[in-house]
């Protein structure tokens, strides 16, 4: 524990931090160019990556009381948007992120959000029909409505926006922010 507590960063979004604050020119991350019809890469710095999350952690913790946990569910299949919402999600403080497949039944899918006591969940139009929003009260935010649209997130690339930081103690690091379900 005394080597965690020593890093300059203490949880995945920090280290993002952290590597945009050392290597900000350096390419983070490669996805399918929709300028090309994917037939070629474009990238992301370290700075745009961290930038462009920040940005998705501004408008998505609109939804989120920052006093107590809550749970927030990812619906989709993989892809640009939905990994940038990922670490966007590991940015806002008390939310725990639930990734789950899409390759689940509707009836597992709503037990796995009423046992996870799921708040907000993020998914596509596509799996839209998999919820049954009646028995309880859940916000949904489409990943294919505009604000996470790669191109859209794109205008953030270079725009820095601060969020709260996450002190490293022992408390933080002992907090849960993601469920795995398989």
């Amino acid at each position: 524990m005394e080597e965690i507590l020593n890093l300059p960063y203490s949880s995945i979004a920090d280290a993002l931090q952290y590597q945009s604050e050392i290597r900000p020119d350096k390419i983070a991350i490669l996805y399918p160019d929709p300028k090309t019809n994917s037939t070629e890469y474009a990238s992301l710095t370290y700075k745009q990556f961290n930038n462009i999350t920040n940005y998705l952690a501004e408008k998505i913790g609109n939804y989120f009381s920052s006093e107590e946990s809550i749970t927030c569910a990812i619906l989709a299949v993989g892809g640009i948007e939905y990994f940038l919402s990922q670490y966007a999600l590991l940015k806002i403080e008390n939310v725990i992120m639930f990734p789950i497949s899409p390759r689940n039944s509707q009836s597992a899918i709503e037990h796995l959000l009423k046992e996870t006591k799921t708040k907000v969940l993020l998914t596509t139009s596509q799996y839209l029909s998999m919820i049954n929003q009646d028995n309880y009260q859940l916000q949904i935010l489409l990943l294919d409505s505009e604000l996470f649209q790669i191109e859209e997130l794109l205008k953030y690339k270079d725009i820095e926006y601060s969020i709260k930081q996450i002190k490293n103690n022992k408390e933080e690091l002992n907090k849960v922010v993601v469920i795995l379900h398989r």
